[in-house]
C-alpha cells in the first residue's frame, strides 16, 4: 500500500520527482556495474578515468547507463504514478501487443521516410553560428560535439558481425526502449496532463528529449524526431509503436556506418560526415520528397488509429 497517492501530485512535483529518480538509479547503477566491471574487463579504480580505448568497456558501461537512466525510472515513476493497483506499470505506460501488421508497416516506413528531412535539418543545425558575443560557447560546444563524434566512430567502426550485433543491441534496442519508455511513457504524459494541449506536450516532451542528448548540432533533428515519435505514441496509445520507430532510425544508421566504405559516393555517405554541410538541388529534392511522404504516412497512421477508436467506441455502445 502506497504511503502517498503521487498520482495526483502537481505535474511539476512529478517532474522533480522523476529527475530526482534518475539522478539516484544513476548514480546507483554506475556504482554496481563500475564493481562488476573491475574483474570483468580487468581494471582497477585508478586506471577508472583512462578507459578512452577499452571500446569493450566503453559499451558494457553504455548499456548500463541507458538502463539506470531511462529504464528504471520510468518503471519506477510507473508505478509511483498510477492510480490504479494492478497491472499498473503496464497500464500507465501503455504497453500493449500491437493491434495488425499494417500498423507495424507504417511505423517501420516512417523513421526510413524522415531520414532525408532529418538529415537537411541535421545540415541546417550544424551551420548555425552564434553571435560574437557567444563564441567562447560556440568552440565549447564543437569541442563537445567532436569528442561525442569521436566516441561514436570508436563504438561504430568494426568489421566483426558480433560487433554489429552489440551496437544494434547497445545503440538501437535499449536506447529504444529506455528513451521511449522515459521521454513518451513517462515525461510526454506528465506534460499532457499540465498544459493539457497534446501539441504543446509533445513538443515539449521532445525538445528535453532532445536537449538531453546534450549535442546542439543536433538539436533540431533530434528535436523533430521525439515529436514524431511522441504523435505515433499519442495516436496509437501504445508505447510499442516509438519504440519500434525509435529503433529502426537507430539501427539502420549504424547498420549504414557498418558499411561505410562501401557507401562512399552515395547520398548516404554524408549522413557520418559532420563537415558536409552543403546544401545542393539534390539534398533540397530528397528533403522535399522525404517531408511529403512523412507527412503522408503520418497522416495515413493518424487516421487509422482514429478510425480504431471509432470502431471500439460503437462496439462499446
Amino acid at each position: 500500500m502506497r504511503f502517498l497517492n503521487f498520482s495526483t501530485l502537481h505535474p511539476f512535483a512529478q517532474l522533480l520527482f522523476l529527475v530526482f529518480v534518475s539522478i539516484a538509479s544513476l548514480m546507483l547503477t554506475v556504482a554496481v556495474s563500475t564493481l562488476i566491471a573491475i574483474p570483468l574487463f580487468g581494471i582497477s579504480f585508478e586506471t577508472l578515468g583512462q578507459t578512452s580505448e577499452n571500446i569493450a568497456y566503453l559499451k558494457y558501461s553504455q548499456a548500463m547507463q541507458s538502463v539506470g537512466l531511462f529504464i528504471v525510472p520510468a518503471l519506477v515513476a510507473a508505478y509511483i504514478f498510477s492510480e490504479t493497483d494492478t497491472k499498473q506499470i503496464r497500464n500507465y505506460l501503455q504497453i500493449k501487443r500491437p493491434e495488425n501488421s499494417r500498423n507495424i508497416m507504417f511505423v517501420f516506413l516512417i523513421p526510413l521516410a524522415a531520414m532525408p528531412i532529418i538529415s537537411f535539418t541535421g545540415k541546417l543545425n550544424a551551420g548555425i553560428q552564434l553571435p560574437e558575443s557567444l563564441h567562447a560557447l560556440e568552440l565549447s560546444m564543437q569541442a563537445l560535439e567532436e569528442t561525442a563524434k569521436k566516441i561514436v566512430e570508436k563504438f561504430l567502426i568494426t568489421n566483426s558481425y558480433s560487433a554489429l550485433f552489440v551496437n544494434i543491441l547497445i545503440i538501437a534496442i535499449l536506447p529504444a526502449i529506455g528513451e521511449e519508455l522515459f521521454f513518451r511513457g513517462t515525461v510526454q504524459r506528465i506534460l499532457l496532463r499540465w498544459t493539457s494541449n497534446p501539441h504543446v506536450g509533445i513538443f515539449l516532451a521532445s525538445a528535453i528529449f532532445s536537449f538531453i542528448h546534450f549535442q546542439f548540432y543536433g538539436f533540431i533533428p533530434r528535436l523533430l524526431l521525439g515529436m514524431v515519435f511522441g504523435y505515433l505514441f499519442f495516436w496509437s496509445k501504445n508505447i510499442w509503436y516509438p519504440i519500434i520507430a525509435h529503433f529502426i532510425n537507430n539501427a539502420v544508421a549504424v547498420i549504414l556506418y557498418f558499411f561505410y566504405n562501401d557507401l562512399q559516393g552515395t547520398p548516404f555517405a554524408d549522413e557520418f560526415d559532420s563537415t558536409a554541410h552543403a546544401i545542393d538541388n539534390s539534398v533540397l529534392m530528397f528533403a522535399a520528397v522525404s517531408l511529403s511522404a512523412l507527412i503522408a504516412l503520418l497522416y495515413t497512421f493518424y487516421k487509422t488509429q482514429k478510425n480504431k477508436q471509432n470502431d471500439n467506441l460503437l462496439q462499446e455502445k
